[in-house]
This record gives structure tokens, C-alpha cells and sequence, in this order.
């Protein structure tokens, strides 16, 4: 198969959650749509709206071949949630709603609810092959990472049919008797379309760890693990870093559709607390396999950078990596990095895609591939709540066009593959924090899913 030049279009959305993926972009707050009313191209729609529960950390693939498209996210609506906070809820269940291609609502099925326990981030993938979905996320025994001197957590996946059913007997542990005493969080999943599996990365600490230093200082690894087509896990759980006790943290995982090599990257903290951190990945094989021996250096802005998301350009055979730089207690900077396919060397330098502290600190990034346009779209949260968007070349060297999308919100996340199957148009969705509190102490505020096409 030739080869095609070089036309691509990302767009960037960047976030301020600690743990999670709280997102919102690309909308003006006073907007409130019926759930599951579509509202034309470009118009804001609800994915879905419930009076006091917060609904928050959206993610969503797309299913080019039916025309559909599934939406997950965490639902703090289990019971004993009046003990949680907004920011660190418990109590909470997976839930995902399946949508046609113009929006309009299909099913909604809850993926995962244990009663007391908690599950929460999820992520989802697309099956081509099977024409299904797989929905990865973090189980809690009892509550949150808050329990945990007493506690584990564990990653689970299941499996979503094209309907949007969950699949019978499809729920599966993923981090296994080796890790049932660790604390693991934050999965992310890519789906190989060359041997139709799956790769699940996440982040994993001892309990003792996580219990003497806190979420924030305990020694976080990075593991992963394959999993076939049908669910079931494949080989054992292993370190993508050569160095199996580097210190890493929020990993994200991408695949070349040309080869079926996956690349990882993550927040390295190996040089210790305190000291500046790096974007480090590591390019493995389809069977899960190093490609190399040695790590890669994805990007360094030479401070404190964190929350890598990875995107794929199947016309150039490139990688995109894009992360968020504390510069200060304020904020910081947004950066980005071309990749080569084959070996994940650098194509060009480290490019600031923004700059200036007024970012909002912890403004995760994401990214999404829209096939043939050629053309970047990226967005920041600023420190005073404010979404602004740009749009750059697609070698980051011009900025295009440049404004406001909402005077009030948080970034936001895209649909896995929309852009690149759906005509150049990227789904967007995000989460919003709204005005009424629910709860005063601790204060629990009412939040919503959103979404919207960008052409």
C-alpha cells in the first residue's frame, strides 16, 4: 500500500483534574440541551444530565462501520456517595451510553456497579474485526484510593456489542493475582487492528507505598498487559520500561496502523522527587515485545512535564505526542512532538504549542488524528476558567486562527477514531462542573456530560 503525504489535523484539549480526566471545551456554559438531542454540526448536545450526581471523566470510541458510537464514563451515583467529595468520589459506578452518528441517544447500560465498591476512569476502544467496544477501569474494594492503607484496587475490562449491550460473562480482571495487593489506576487501551488485540496500560503502587507517601508521593510504576479479541488476558503482566522500577505515572498507549507497534508513553519520575520529570515511552511490538532495548525519550520541555497523550498519523507513518509543563504554582505551558513510526525519533524539535503560566496547572492534554485535513486545532483551560482555542499548520509553525470557545469550563476529550473515519469532523466531549451544590460539607456539585462535532 503507497504510502500517503503528509495531511493531518490535530486537535488538542487540555484539562485540570489531579486524578481523573475532568473535561470540558469547545462551549459556552449557558448552553443545556435536552440529553441526546442533536443539534446540528457544531451545536452543543447533552450526553447526559442527572440532578445531583456528578458525572465526570467521559471518554468515547467510535464505530465508523454502523455508525455509532459509545460514550463511557464515571457515574457518582452508587450508594454511600453523601461520604465523597467532587474531586475524589466514591461510591461510583461505569456507566456508557451507545449514540448513532447525528447524536441521537440509543442505550444506556451500566458496565460496572458493585454496590460499595468503586469503579472509575474509564477508557474505551473500538474492535473493528468484531464490531465491538472494550471498556477498561479501575475497581476499588471498598470506596477510593482514599481506603488505602486497607484497600487494593484492580484494572477490569468488558466488553460492549454494537448495540450497546454488555456482553455476557465479559467482565475480566486484568491485573491479576500477581498485582491484587497493589494499588493500579488510570488505564488506557488501544485496540491492534494488524492482530486484533488490545494492549492496557496503567499505573500500579504497593499498598504500603500509596499508604506511607500518599497518591501523590508513593513510587507509581508503569505496567501492561495484552488482551485478545475476545477479552481474555494473553502473557503476563509486564514493565514497557526497560527499567521495571522506574518511577512513571499517567500513561497513555497508541498503535501504528501500518505495523501494529504500539507506543507507550508516561510522566517519568525516575530521577526523584523533586527534580524535573520527562516524557518517556517505549515502543513495543505487537506481541508485546520491546522493539528496542533501551527507553525513548518522547519530549522534555526541561521542567515538570506530565499527562502525555498520544495520537497516530496513518498518512505520514508519525506519532504526536502532547503534554502539559508546570512552569509554576500557576500554570504552565502546552507542549508538542512529532514522532517517527518506525523508531519514535524525534522529527523536529519540541514545539511549545502555548505559552504562558495562564494555563491552568495539571491542563492534561488530548489529541485526535482528523485524516485528511491539513490542519492542528488545540485548546488550554486558562487559570481564570476561560477555554481558548488556536489552529496551527500542521508543522506547528503558523498559527491560523486563534479565540475563545467558552468564558466558563474545563477541557475535554475526543472521540477515539471519530475524526478519522467521520470525514474530518472530531467529537468532543467533556464534562461540566455546574453552579449547584448538592452538598455542602463536603461539597459535592452537580456536573454533566457534553459533546459536540467539530468540522
Amino acid at each position: 500500500m503507497q504510502k500517503q503525504p503528509l495531511r493531518a489535523r490535530y486537535g488538542f484539549i487540555f484539562s485540570d483534574g489531579y486524578s481523573r480526566w475532568t473535561l470540558i471545551a469547545l462551549v459556552l456554559a449557558t448552553f443545556l440541551i435536552a440529553p441526546g438531542v442533536f443539534a446540528g454540526p457544531g451545536s452543543v448536545w447533552t450526553v447526559e444530565s442527572t440532578y445531583g450526581t456528578p458525572l465526570w471523566t467521559p471518554t468515547a470510541a467510535y464505530d465508523y462501520q454502523n455508525g455509532r458510537y459509545l460514550v463511557a464514563y464515571t457515574d457518582n451515583d452508587g450508594p454511600g456517595n453523601s461520604t465523597c467529595t467532587y474531586a475524589n468520589s466514591c461510591r461510583a459506578n461505569v456507566t456508557a451510553r451507545l449514540f448513532s452518528e447525528d447524536g441521537t441517544f440509543i442505550r444506556q447500560a451500566i458496565l460496572a456497579n458493585t454496590g460499595y465498591e468503586a469503579q472509575k476512569d474509564p477508557h474505551v476502544a473500538y474492535n473493528r474485526s468484531l464490531e465491538e467496544y472494550f471498556v477498561v477501569y479501575y475497581d476499588n474494594t471498598r470506596g477510593d484510593v482514599q481506603n488505602q492503607c486497607q484497600y487494593n484496587s484492580e484494572i477490569y475490562g468488558v466488553r460492549v456489542d454494537k448495540n450497546g449491550y454488555v456482553i455476557p460473562n465479559s467482565h475480566v480482571n486484568l491485573s491479576g493475582t500477581a498485582y491484587q495487593d497493589w494499588h493500579n489506576v488510570r488505564p488506557r487501551v488501544s485496540w491492534n487492528p494488524v492482530n486484533s488485540q488490545y494492549l492496557v496500560a496503567w499505573q500500579t503502587a504497593t499498598m504500603s507505598s500509596v499508604c506511607q507517601h500518599g497518591i501523590g508521593g508513593a513510587d507509581w510504576r508503569i505496567r501492561a498487559r495484552r488482551v485478545t479479541s475476545a477479552g481474555s488476558p494473553t502473557g503476563s503482566i509486564f514493565s514497557p520500561s526497560v527499567d521495571s522500577s522506574a518511577r512513571g505515572e499517567r500513561p497513555d498507549v497508541q498503535v501504528s496502523y501500518w505495523t501494529g507497534d504500539y507506543l507507550v508513553a508516561w510522566k517519568d519520575s525516575r530521577m526523584g522527587s523533586g527534580q524535573d520529570t520527562h516524557i518517556i515511552g517505549a515502543m513495543l511490538l505487537k506481541n508485546g515485545a520491546r522493539k528496542f532495548s533501551w527507553d525513548l525519550l518522547i519530549g522534555s520541555s526541561e521542567l515538570h512535564d506530565d499527562g502525555p497523550k498520544l495520537e497516530y498519523n496513518y498518512h505520514s507513518d508519525e506519532w504526536l505526542a502532547t503534554w502539559f509543563s508546570i512552569e509554576d504554582s500557576n500554570g504552565g505551558d502546552i507542549w508538542a512532538q512529532r514522532l517517527r513510526g518506525s523508531d519514535a525519533n524525534w522529527v523536529g524539535d519540541p514545539k511549545k504549542v502555548y505559552n504562558g503560566t495562564s494555563v491552568r496547572r495539571g491542563g492534561w492534554p488530548a489529541v485526535e488524528h482528523c485524516g485528511s485535513s491539513d490542519k492542528i486545532y488545540f485548546a488550554y483551560e486558562r487559570s481564570d476558567g476561560r477555554v481558548d482555542y488556536k489552529q496551527l499548520s500542521s508543522d506547528l509553525s503558523t498559527e491560523q486562527s486563534s479565540g475563545i470557545i467558552t468564558t466558563s469550563g474545563k477541557a475535554a476529550a475526543f472521540a477515539d477514531d471519530h475524526c478519522v473515519w467521520n470525514t474530518g469532523k472530531g467529537l468532543v466531549l467533556w464534562e461540566s462542573r455546574e453552579s449547584n451544590v448538592v452538598q455542602t460539607s463536603p461539597e459535592i456539585k452537580d456536573s454533566n456530560i457534553y459533546a459536540r462535532n467539530l468540522d
